[in-house]
Parts: structure tokens; sequence; C-alpha cells
């Protein structure tokens, strides 16, 4: 992590997301496959973009066939926090205990009284 603390969250969310995967009740592991070749491709694109590597963000993106590294990246990030936005939903669906949680934190927040 003191490598590259840039990727503490993508981890964090990458962890959170298998977690939760693994501990479904329609675990499927050609998803936990997915969301872990996501994740290791977003960090070697890193790796290959390092200085040391000799070879020019541009060179490694036309040799991958894209326009942009950057834009690689952030499209995996933004499929990992929508990901994450999903199973947060469902899990708020179907956990009473975590509905009840939200609307405590957003009854105070309304400009209007809500009877209970």
């Amino acid at each position: 992590m003191d490598t590259f603390p840039e990727y503490k969250d993508d981890l964090h969310i990458w962890y959170r997301l298998v977690s939760a995967e693994i501990d479904s009740d329609d675990y499927d592991p050609n998803r936990v496959q997915r969301l872990s070749e996501k994740f290791w491709r977003l960090f070697c694109l890193e790796l290959a973009c390092r200085e040391n590597t000799g070879l020019l963000r541009s060179e490694i993106a036309a040799e991958l066939n894209v326009q942009s590294i950057g834009a690689i990246k952030e499209s995996i990030r933004s499929d990992f926090l929508e990901l994450e936005r999903v199973k947060a939903r469902q899990n708020a669906r179907t956990n009473e205990t975590a509905v009840k949680a939200a609307e405590a934190f957003v009854i105070p927040l309304l400009d209007f009284d809500v009877a209970t």
C-alpha cells in the first residue's frame, strides 16, 4: 500500500465486492473472477505506465488498442463504484436494519415531519 497509495480505495472497493459476492446466496465464482481480473487490470496498467518500464503511455495504449490508459482506468473505477452502489441498494432492500439505519440518517435532513 505504501508504494501505491492511490490504489487503496480501489483495493477496498474490490475487497468489499468480492466479499459480498462470496457471502451471497447465489455465489458465482465467475463473477468473483471477473471482479478480480478488473482490479488486476487496473493495477497492472499502473505498473506498465511507471517510468522504469521504458514505455510511454501512448505506446502502451497503442499496444492495447485503446485511446487512453487514463480513460480505461477511470472506466474500471466507475464500474466498481456502480457495482458497489447496486450491491448497497440490494442489501438495503432486503435488510430491514439497513433500511431503518438509512431512515434514521435521512429523516433529520428532511424539512418536514414524518410520522413514525
